[in-house]
């Protein structure tokens, strides 16, 4: 084994006299090497294994080596294998002049990032030469690999890393195209980073785009997420509930209120069910949170559409000994299969159940205790969290952003009187549920209508959607003809404000934003794909990948339109 440690500690070192010129250009990372001692990396891979179920040490350079050549199930064994203080004294240590978390973030695969973080890796790790930080390499990263990593930011960021790692005038006004060079003026408003070189910079004024900028804002603008709050998360295994500011676009309101509620739930350990409504107009942000919240809690959700529940039956199953009482209802079944565990049930507009259900709810959302329909037993569903999605204030929603937060300030935002607004909600509730089940709702949450800025980074997360779709590999038998495309923007901001403007519509919210995107971009590409007689191939996966950039082209003095063309090609970067 010592021998081995030192086989490992020499070749590293040999790396790292190699990496410390690449390093100047925040390149990949380094091959992390496979001893010597083994004839090759199918039988390192071998000791690798052995790893698992054995009483080896835990070592930071295995673990590298596994980011750079194992799928993330096998590296979450390894890692199981073990204590999580014996992980934690050696998973910030470096290999080859980085932290391990550098190897996982090259993959670009946000939940092994935030599987490291959680047992203890550093978000704001640094390298040894400069001192470049981990943040600043997931947003460079993007450029070697021609990929989407906006996703691994946002976990960074959600999990702890600092914002301003990255320079603050490069993102403080995210609908900013960053510039290449800090000019004078500017260079007397914010900090110098000693790690961000002139060619730093301008590898992150050509990667560091709308989405992740305004996700750096977002996170500079949050609370600091204190260590005891991290400790109850960490207990419930709740820790990505910290990443809900980064799963929605604007809903800052939404989502503090959000957490508040859950904490505070959780650490008291409050024994009557928690009730929570989300409130506001469509396509705004109700139904994605609720669907995350499955995966934000770490439990199984079940969806229920109350539009079909017009009797007490259709809810919970007919009563013994009624027809169908033995197979009892979906829910019926969630309850009792959940109880006295935590789980989701999401009641999709709550407003159209009729008086019959609204009954059947109210002893369940008071203490928490429920009758299987099939076996006649008291089931305890006191830790089931009720998520209901609603339209019924609308109107009063949308009034109160015009008058209060349309426009304004993150500090005025804050000062908005919101007591205002949850009584008028409230009022609506209990003219359309009644007091008692109103009265049973520990929380209302409002949605708004995206501000300016957050039309045109929805506008752009719509684009990474399409993106991502256009970077998959063209594959014949799936009927997937489009594909290893990259698809690129000269100016983020300028497109994603023109799509904003012309086709963003509070009544549709997302959705008329989507839909633009569909119209103005996709539907353009593939007519610009098509134009061609040569026969669609997978052997185009093995080249590089075909360029088509958009760009906004001025039609009149006053008008522009979106125009796509084909821009030559992208040479993908080859692993050392």
């Amino acid at each position: 084994m010592e021998r081995l440690e030192t086989q490992i500690l020499q070749n590293d070192q040999e790396l790292l006299k190699k990496q410390e010129k690449a390093i100047n250009g925040l390149t990949a990372l380094p091959r992390v090497s496979t001893p010597t001692l083994f004839a090759g990396e199918a039988e390192y891979e071998a000791y690798f294994s052995m790893q698992i179920g054995m009483e080896k040490p835990f070592s930071a350079h295995t673990l590298t080596w596994a980011f750079q050549r194992c799928n993330p199930e096998t590296i979450r064994t390894y890692l199981q294998n073990y204590f999580v203080e014996d992980i934690q004294s050696k998973i910030n240590s470096h290999v080859v002049g980085y932290p391990p978390i550098f190897y996982a973030v090259e993959r670009n695969e946000a939940n092994t990032v935030r599987m490291v973080i959680e047992i203890g890796a550093d978000p704001n790790a640094l390298s040894l030469v400069d001192e470049i930080p981990v943040l600043a390499f997931a947003i460079v990263n993007a450029e070697r690999s021609v990929l989407n990593t906006t996703d691994v930011v946002k976990t960074l960021l959600g999990l702890g890393a600092n914002p301003k790692v990255i320079p603050q005038d490069m993102w403080d006004d995210y609908m900013k195209t960053p510039t290449a060079f800090l000019s004078g003026a500017l260079s007397k408003t914010y900090p110098t980073l000693q790690w961000c070189t002139p060619e730093r910079r301008r590898a992150l004024a050509r990667t560091l785009h709308l989405s992740q900028r305004y996700y750096l804002y977002t996170a500079d603008r949050l609370e600091t997420t204190r260590g005891r709050m991290k400790q109850i998360a960490t207990a419930h295994k709740i820790m990505a509930l910290l990443e809900v500011p980064y799963m929605l676009i604007g809903q800052t309101i939404a989502t503090k209120l959000l957490l508040r509620t859950i904490f505070s739930h959780l650490a008291i350990m409050n024994k009557k069910p928690l009730t929570m409504v989300f409130c506001g107009p469509s396509g705004h942000g109700k139904t994605e949170l609720a669907k995350q919240m499955e995966h934000l809690l770490s439990v199984d959700a079940l969806v229920v559409d109350c539009t079909e529940m017009k009797h007490e039956s259709d809810m919970f199953g007919p009563k013994y000994p009624y027809e169908g009482w033995k197979e009892g209802s979906p829910l019926n079944n969630h309850l009792c299969q959940y109880a006295g565990q935590r789980s989701i049930v999401f009641l999709d507009e709550l407003e159209k159940t009729t008086q019959e259900v609204q009954q059947a709810l109210l002893l369940v959302f008071e203490n928490g205790h429920y009758r299987d329909r099939r076996k006649q037993e008291l089931v305890d569903c006191s830790k089931t969290i009720w998520i209901a999605a609603s339209n019924l204030a609308d109107s009063e929603i949308e009034q109160f952003f015009v008058k209060h937060l349309e426009n304004r300030s993150t500090e005025d935002q804050a000062k908005a009187p919101l007591g205002i607004l949850d009584t008028k909600i409230k009022s609506k509730f209990k003219k359309a549920l009644g007091a008692p089940l109103a009265g049973r709702l520990t929380m209302i949450i409002p949605f708004f209508p995206f501000q300016v800025g957050e039309q045109a980074v929805f506008a752009h997360k719509c684009i990474l959607n399409t993106f991502d779709n256009l970077r998959q590999p063209i594959d014949l038998q799936k009927t997937r003809f489009i594909g290893h495309i990259h698809l690129n923007l000269t100016n983020d901001s300028s497109i994603t404000k023109y799509i904003a403007e012309t086709s963003y519509d509070i009544a549709l919210g997302a959705r008329s934003l989507e839909h633009a995107v569909e119209r103005l971009i996709e539907a353009q590409l593939v007519q610009k794909y098509v134009q061609s007689d040569n026969e669609i191939t997978e052997e185009t996966n093995n080249g590089p990948l075909q360029k088509f950039t958009l760009q906004l082209y001025p039609v009149t003095e006053s008008e522009e339109e979106l125009v796509i063309f084909r821009d030559g090609n992208t040479e993908l970067a080859k692993s050392e």
